[in-house]
C-alpha cells in the first residue's frame, strides 16, 4: 500500500504502508500519471465489474423485504429510504452501524448527497455544521 498524506504522522497508522509520502495527493497523483503506461486490454476493469455485480445482488438480497417473516431489517429501511428519496435529498447519518447501512444501501444520485463524520468514535462530530453549510 501506498498513503499520501499532508500529515507525516498519520502515515501508516490505520494499514501497513510499503510506501509513505508526504504531501497532497493530487498534484502527486499528477506526477504520477505521467509515469504509468496506459493499458489497452480490459481484463481488470472486466474483473472489477463481475465483482461489483456480484456484490451488488449480495445487497439487494439483504434488502429485500421477502428476506424475512418477522423481522424488519435494517438494510431493508436503508433501501426504502433510498428509493423514496427526493432527487435532491441530503442524508445525515452519525458514526456507527447507519454507517455501514448508508454507504452500502443508499443509492446515492448524481445530485443527492450524503453527510456525515465519518471519524472513528466521532459521534456526530461536525455533523450540523457539514448539514447546515450544505443547505
Amino acid at each position: 500500500m501506498i498513503q499520501v498524506d499532508v500529515r507525516p504522522q498519520v502515515l501508516g497508522r490505520r494499514a501497513p504502508t510499503t510506501l509513505g509520502v508526504t504531501g497532497s495527493a493530487r498534484p502527486t497523483l499528477a506526477l504520477l500519471l505521467g509515469k504509468v503506461a496506459p493499458k489497452t486490454d480490459g481484463l481488470f476493469w472486466d474483473l472489477v465489474t463481475r465483482e461489483r455485480r456480484k456484490w451488488d445482488e449480495m445487497l439487494d438480497k439483504q434488502a429485500d423485504l421477502r428476506r424475512s417473516k418477522d423481522k424488519l431489517h435494517p438494510q431493508v429501511v436503508a433501501r426504502a429510504v433510498s428509493d423514496l428519496a427526493n432527487p435532491d435529498a441530503i442524508f445525515a447519518v452519525d458514526t456507527g452501524l447507519n454507517t455501514l447501512w448508508s454507504a452500502n444501501w443508499i443509492r446515492q444520485t448524481g445530485s443527492q448527497r450524503i453527510l456525515g463524520s465519518f471519524n472513528n468514535a466521532a459521534v456526530g462530530n461536525m455533523l450540523m455544521g457539514e448539514f447546515l453549510t450544505a443547505v
